[in-house]
């Protein structure tokens, strides 16, 4: 994987990881990385749907709004 995909994977998982804090106003650090009840969000989804716009040729000529919708289904 290129340096671009690992960066772009570890936001997504940093973004799964913290998805239980997001609304939340805790400053208190988790005690498990990924708990169970960890989910995706709207940001996951964007990044994902950035990273295939960005790094793939599959998705020439697709927009950004056409390939996050994609994700949420």
């Amino acid at each position: 994987m290129a340096a671009e995909g690992r960066k772009m994977l570890g936001a997504i998982l940093g973004d799964i990881a913290g998805s239980k804090l997001e609304f939340a106003n805790n400053r208190k650090r988790p005690e498990v990385l990924f708990p169970e009840d960890c989910f995706t969000t709207d940001d996951t989804l964007m990044t994902i749907a950035a990273s295939k716009a960005a790094f793939s040729r599959e998705t020439e000529g697709t927009s950004l709004e056409e390939l996050f919708l994609r994700e949420t289904i």
